[in-house]
């Protein structure tokens, strides 16, 4: 990789005095006082065991190569470092990791073990979860290998692992057996969801080798040039995600169900415990999040709406506030829902209430209209941990956004028997035989 300023600049790149062939590359662009201040570019080249030497010239200027921390000459040093890792990475097993979260399944590390066990039964597989896991006994019963992650052997596999797959990008995976952990293996980011804000400052800190995206929109935001991203078309791959399959199989039309799924809001979470898992913060009910929300959950117009027209209401808190759910006093009408499979809350809904969250997406693969309730939307974007993105509610929502509850109510009540009358973009989606075509990129690296 070399840095510059001049987009337009040239570049000579010469393995053993013949032209290169570039397999990828990448501009990443570094911002300052929110003006581009550099660009960085990433070169990825495909070197033969005999290769001597690189040169690389920027506009007819020879650059000076460095590799790890030293000036070099030639690629000997290069070269020995590579076979090094590969020679470490020959002593993995055929051995693919999959996890959800530590306590939850659910999601889509769990869909694609199902559909490789039951495709690719020769694969040597292992899922983690907690034993205490309400999912446990289900996936056990199902046939699941499951292995526990305060477990010795949880380590064990993972040192044995080749590939480790998961939705999330958790401490206790990555820093298993310390910094190290994943330098020999592949991780593969199946994702939580569909990235529409910029998220960069947090995934560029990891190892991403395979990286899933679900649109074009998404996939350009994050493989393609001058966005803040480190990653390229080297790992990023547009296949949709894995849970899509049964979701689009079991989807039911004509329910009277709506399900309201707020988003996290990370800077009111509490200490880190045991295994990513968060405790209470006290000063959580003084949050404007958690006094909109109520407000919002307990209001009579809420209540009327549910009534007059036979709908049920379901809340499904995210998993960082399922320990605050006393502290809202909901009413008795409303549904508490979280241990329930989500493919099935999304599936029998017909409309969803959120504010940020990406699991609007799963209703819009539904063709079900959204409502975004942004109460915060200057403060959202200014303390959470990613900026804002290529996303555009207004533009590219599934449905109305609205700042006051009044008027989400006020819409609502016009439109609650005509909710396929609400406008839905016409986003495409890559959701056909997602977990195929993530089995065959993985494969394929």
């Amino acid at each position: 990789k070399y840095y510059f300023n001049d987009v337009n600049h040239k570049t000579k790149i010469l393995l053993d005095n013949d032209v290169a062939i570039v397999k990828h590359s990448k501009i990443r662009q570094y911002d300052l006082l929110d003006k581009v201040f550099l660009y960085e570019k990433r070169i990825w080249l495909k070197l033969k065991n005999d290769t001597k030497t690189l040169d690389i010239c920027i506009n007819s200027q020879k650059l000076k190569l460095v590799f790890n921390d030293r000036c070099i000459n030639d690629l000997s040093l290069v070269l020995k470092v590579l076979a090094k890792q590969k020679k470490q990475r020959s002593k993995n097993s055929n051995l693919w990791l999959f996890a959800d979260m530590s306590w939850r399944a659910d999601d889509n590390a769990e869909h694609l073990y199902r559909y490789i066990m039951q495709n690719h039964p020769k694969q040597k597989t292992a899922f983690i979860l907690s034993k205490n896991s309400t999912d446990y006994p289900r996936l056990k019963k199902e046939g699941f290998r499951l292995v526990d992650p305060r477990s010795f052997y949880f380590k064990y596999l993972i040192y044995k692992a080749d590939k480790i797959i998961s939705s999330h990008i958790d401490k206790y995976i990555f820093n298993a057996l310390g910094g190290d952990t994943l330098k020999t293996k592949d991780f593969i980011f199946l994702q939580h969801g569909v990235i529409k804000d910029d998220l960069s400052r947090w995934l560029n800190q990891r190892k991403i080798d395979t990286f899933i995206t679900s649109t074009k929109a998404e996939y350009e935001s994050i493989a393609g040039d001058f966005n803040h991203y480190k990653f390229s078309t080297k790992e990023v791959v547009l296949t949709g995600l894995a849970r899509w399959d049964a979701l689009i199989k079991n989807n039911v039309l004509n329910t009277k169900q709506i399900v309201i799924m707020p988003t996290w809001r990370e800077y009111l979470s509490g200490k880190v415990q045991k295994y990513g898992v968060r405790g209470r913060n006290p000063e959580f009910v003084k949050s404007l999040y958690f006094q909109k929300w109520q407000e919002f959950l307990c209001s009579k117009e809420l209540e009327k709406l549910a009534v007059r027209h036979g709908y049920n209401i379901i809340f499904t808190p995210h998993p960082q506030v399922r320990i605050y759910l006393e502290d809202f006093n909901l009413p008795s009408y409303i549904i508490t829902s979280y241990k329930e499979n989500m493919q099935e809350l999304f599936c029998r809904s017909s409309l969803m209430i959120t504010d940020y969250s990406s699991v609007a997406f799963e209703m819009a693969v539904l063709k079900k209209p959204v409502l975004y309730y942004q109460f915060d939307k200057d403060e959202f974007f200014a303390k959470h941990s990613y900026a804002k993105g290529y996303f555009d509610y207004e533009k590219d929502g599934f449905g109305k956004v609205f700042v006051e509850s009044s008027d989400l109510f006020c819409y609502l009540g016009k439109k609650i028997n005509h909710l396929q009358d609400i406008a839905i973009n016409n986003t495409q989606y890559q959701s056909n035989n997602a977990c195929k075509n993530i089995f065959i990129k993985i494969k394929s690296k």
